[in-house]
């Protein structure tokens, strides 16, 4: 690993607060990710006041591709002879911001361009100063920087970068007036951390990741190696709990409210819909109701409205039941009653009317009728 130093330049753009639930945070140390799964790189990120890199609490932040890579490494070397096809593929590379920045007409191309001619007089020379000049072109002011989390399949958090700018609006007197309404440009992590080194500007990151990722560096004083002082992953703590479950549509009432955070998790994962690690219950049952059958759902809902002493709500969603999910409630009361052939037949009923149904997960009459089966169409088959 590397020792990251902080660059003599001043930023000509100010970072503002972001809040009390955040951390100020800046690069430590970076290097080849050995063994590391899914990364190209490692960087440290650690307190942006630390001054001791060898006592510092870090953060271990994965850089995915090899472009960030080269990008972050850059801020420290003094460049190269860049070719035409360097250019290109620098610009082809940070793409995303530089479409998500905002531009005056013509501005864009110019900037471009200036990217072409800084090669060939020399004044650019690396990949971070390619990204920072382009940023820097645009009629915008920075913000802040950003390591968000950002909502994935994987059982493992997703950080990604995000870079918040405010728009120019005017130029009065020599004073320019931005935007009161800032604009989210959603980048990749070494992107962040690149502009930050070359700005000079820290790095906004959620505290609940600083405070559970973040481990002690190791290393001896008289050397240039640098370690970790206790195994860290980059992973969920709550892993074991995120088992294979049944499909969300056959999940019953007491199983999605015995499921704790993890397990709604991958309940929502079995269903194709991403999440991130630090969703409360709350927001993940919010996200999994929609995908469940759509009589456990109305059961829920009037359960939910009695506790609410909502009684008019609940006798709205009682009245407006359909066929299937009143032979489901005649069924489970049957089989609480001990009365099993009752139970039987309408279990026999109920499977029939799944069966008729294009999607038994959605309100009857909320797609077109015609989709389902009609009542004759099996046993005359």
């Amino acid at each position: 690993l590397g020792l990251a130093g902080c660059p003599g330049r001043r930023c000509r753009v100010v970072c503002t607060a972001s809040g009390s639930e955040v951390v100020s945070v800046k690069l430590i140390a970076y290097g080849d990710a050995e063994e590391w799964p899914r990364a190209e790189g490692l960087a440290l990120l650690g307190r942006a006041k630390e001054r001791d890199a060898y006592n510092s609490e870090v953060v271990p932040i994965p850089l995915a591709s090899k472009f960030e890579v080269d990008l972050v490494k850059s801020c420290f070397d003094s460049g190269r002879k860049l070719s035409m096809i360097d250019v290109v593929r620098i610009l082809y590379e940070i793409g995303d911001i530089i479409r998500g920045l905002p531009w005056k007409e013509q501005g864009k191309q110019e900037a471009i361009q200036s990217m072409y001619d800084g090669r060939a007089n020399g004044s650019i020379r690396r990949e971070a100063s390619m990204l920072e000049q382009m940023v820097s072109a645009s009629p915008s002011e920075i913000v802040r920087l950003s390591l968000v989390e950002k909502e994935t399949l994987s059982v493992d958090p997703l950080i990604t970068g995000q870079l918040t700018v405010r728009r120019e609006v005017a130029t009065l007197f020599g004073k320019t007036y931005y935007s009161q309404e800032p604009e989210e440009i959603e980048c990749r992590p070494g992107e962040v951390i690149s502009l930050s080194q070359e700005l000079n500007i820290p790095i906004s990151m959620e505290r609940w990741a600083w405070t559970l990722y973040s481990t002690r560096l190791a290393g001896d004083r008289d050397s240039n190696s640098l370690g970790f002082s206790e195994d860290i992953e980059f992973v969920e703590s709550s892993k074991r709990d995120a088992d294979t479950v049944k499909p969300v549509e056959l999940l019953t009432n007491d199983e999605i409210l015995g499921m704790s955070a993890p397990q709604l998790r991958t309940a929502l994962r079995s269903a194709g819909i991403p999440s991130k690690t630090r969703s409360t219950r709350g927001e993940l049952l919010t996200r999994l109701i929609p995908m469940i059958d759509e009589s456990v759902r109305r059961a829920m809902l009037i359960d939910e409205a009695v506790q609410r002493e909502d009684y008019g709500r609940a006798s709205e969603l009682q009245a407006g039941q359909s066929e299937r999910s009143r032979v489901k409630q005649q069924l489970e009361e049957a089989v609480a009653e001990e009365r099993y052939l009752d139970a039987q037949k309408l279990q026999e009923r109920f499977d029939r009317l799944t069966e008729m149904r294009a999607d038994p997960t959605q309100e009857e009459g909320s797609y077109d009728r015609y989709l389902d089966q009609d009542e004759w169409y099996k046993p005359v088959r």
